[in-house]
């Protein structure tokens, strides 16, 4: 089922949670709605359940508009941040309490709640009540009580945030190979930029209400439209550098030491801009070899990979390497930096292109 937002408001009293969002999801895609808290995302998604109206705005589904239909009308399926679980109930009577309420025969209660329960492999719990589960146990029952409805739209409300760290992996992948199997359209809700861009066909990124940036994670992370997007998206974050335009050069802000020359092409004289460029697109070389020189202040030994944290002229600026370099704290470096992936805004924080001609090739 396609969903459907056309520049939707929401207001609680005079603050503007949500401003003007249009969105599109296609049929059977994964959304994740992602952002920093305060950002709006789970006001979204209260609303495309139904617990919400927008104050202004329409939401569709399918060609059909649901502004006024109540939660039990939309055909939606929803899993809780914290399960929702009832305590005193089995886990089969907790997947099959949607059902009941539908006054849904006896036997085909059972046949759903069966088929669901082993699809989410928890067929052998069906008899226990929730405190007898682990997190990860009962995320599969809320899960599976979302799903028994066999609803055409699947939300979920931050449904990783209470499990571990190697639980959170294994469930986000099985919670995206059930959403493949099935083939339906799904919208969650995470601060988590992993989760974002291991689960999700598109992100939906927002800031103060606002959305951002819309479309499929590789491409927000390559071509990042906005600064705030090239942030958010990648750990550890990108690398940004103040430089200002002058003479054809880009001049570190800070002590206007020249970071690389500019093409003739370029418009931007006596401009403020950010250079940004991520950890993993960053060579740690001998300081005469580099586009820029600093000082190694730290190493971090993370198994798979080493984090280098060198400062430049006051900014701190981290490098990733497949192994181990050999330099050390206080040692003098020189950072080349692939020119090819490097992304530039302006004042507006504005994705903007610029041409740069390397220093190899100038001679400096």
């Amino acid at each position: 089922m396609d969903v459907q937002l056309e520049n939707v408001d929401k207001q609680f009293g005079s603050v503007r949670a949500v401003k003007g969002l249009t969105l599109h999801v296609k049929d059977g895609d994964m959304v994740a709605l992602l952002g920093p808290s305060g950002c709006g995302k789970t006001t979204t998604l209260f609303m495309l359940a139904g617990i919400y109206r927008p104050t202004k705005g329409t939401i569709r589904f399918g060609d059909k508009v649901v502004n006024h239909l109540r939660p039990q009308e939309r055909k939606i399926g929803m899993v809780f941040q914290n399960y929702a679980l009832y305590p005193h109930m089995s886990v089969f009577d907790n997947i099959a309490f949607p059902l009941s309420i539908q006054k849904k025969k006896a036997h085909e209660i059972r046949q759903r709640v069966h088929r669901v329960a082993e699809l989410v492999q928890i067929e052998h719990l069906l008899k226990r009540k929730p405190g007898e589960l682990s997190g990860g146990q009962q995320q599969r029952v809320s899960l599976a009580r979302a799903l028994v409805k066999e609803p055409a739209l699947l939300l979920l409300d931050e449904p990783l945030s209470n499990l571990d760290a190697s639980l959170r992996m294994r469930m986000r992948a099985e919670i995206r190979n059930i959403q493949q199997q099935l083939g339906i359209t799904a919208i969650f809700v995470t601060h988590d930029q992993t989760e974002a861009m291991t689960m999700a066909d598109k992100i939906a990124l927002m800031k103060d209400g606002a959305l951002m940036a819309y479309g499929e994670p590789m491409t927000l992370y390559d071509r990042p439209a906005r600064l705030f997007v090239a942030q958010f998206l990648g750990s550890p974050s990108i690398n940004v550098i103040p430089v200002v335009i002058q003479g054809g050069r880009a001049l570190n802000a800070r002590d206007r030491s020249v970071v690389t020359k500019l093409g003739p092409s370029v418009s931007f004289q006596h401009q403020r801009l950010v250079l940004a460029v991520r950890p993993e697109h960053i060579a740690l070389t001998s300081p005469y070899e580099g586009d820029i020189t600093g000082k190694v202040v730290l190493e971090e030994a993370l198994g798979h990979e080493y984090l280098y944290t060198v400062d430049y002229g006051g900014d701190r600026l981290r490098v990733r390497a497949a192994r181990p370099l050999r330099v050390e704290v206080h040692d003098l470096v020189g950072l080349k930096l692939d020119w090819e992936k490097v992304h530039w805004f302006d004042e507006q924080e504005e994705r903007v292109d610029v041409h740069v001609i390397e220093k190899s090739a100038i001679g400096e």
